[in-house]
């Protein structure tokens, strides 16, 4: 996204070896035939309201920006800028670890009004952002789409807009960042719970959605989260 797009130019970032590659045999069950898979796509209505706030990122998709050992205790923050604005803007504020749990911390400080991410609300009642440096041009910046939100149960995949990239057993995945696309528009794949640590099975059960929603869940790195501590910037 150029989602620089959360967490270090981007939302979010994750673990240490592909968790989910063999998390099933088969193409059963998923919604993908062809790249963007018609499932995928920016939730309506959406809640912002309801959806900022703190999020853990339990797997992603490593990426140009977020390289794997960059993924341990990834977390993103999201709250409203200060003052009226069209569009909407908001304070992206993402942290993690560099390898390990108890690595040196990585990214924004909570609160700061002059974060180094940006986003900006797209769709109109939609999960549709943008996200990026706050110094780049609003065109400029990667799309970022909330294709699975459930507020009650504290749980929300993004993807870096819509996959092109056809995966394992003919599911989709982002593309990555080259010459051509500099920013890393349209990488990422992101699962996100309110809680820290919920249960293994919760967490399959997301990735279990991921796949139903036609996306290749063999790009997921699982990101530990148990052991992290508190950050500096906390």
């Amino acid at each position: 996204m150029m989602v620089v797009s959360m967490p270090f130019f981007g939302l979010a970032f994750g673990g240490s070896q592909p968790f989910f590659a063999k998390a099933q045999s088969d193409n059963d069950g998923s919604a993908a035939s062809a790249c963007p898979p018609p499932l995928v796509k920016p939730v309506e209505p959406f809640d912002l309201a309801s959806y900022l706030g703190e999020w853990y990122v339990q797997a992603q998709a490593p990426n140009s920006y977020q390289p794997v050992n960059t993924l341990y205790c990834v977390k993103a923050t999201y709250s409203l800028e200060d003052g009226a604005t069209t569009p909407q803007r908001i304070r992206v504020n993402n942290q993690a670890r560099t390898g390990s749990v108890t690595g040196p911390s990585r990214g924004g400080l909570p609160g700061n009004n002059d974060a180094f991410l940006q986003a900006i609300v797209r769709g109109n009642n939609k999960g549709e952002l943008a996200v990026g440096p706050r110094f780049l041009p609003d065109f400029l910046k990667g799309p970022y789409w909330i294709v699975h939100y459930d507020s009650d149960a504290g749980e929300a995949i993004i993807t870096g807009g819509a996959p092109t990239q056809t995966g394992e057993n003919g599911l989709c995945k982002g593309a990555r960042g080259s010459f051509f696309n500099p920013n890393g528009n349209g990488e990422g794949l992101w699962v996100f719970t309110r809680e820290a640590m919920p249960s293994e099975d919760r967490v399959s059960a997301l990735t279990g959605k991921v796949r139903e929603l036609g996306l290749d869940p063999s790009v997921l790195v699982r990101v530990p989260q148990d052991g992290c501590g508190t950050f500096e910037t906390d």
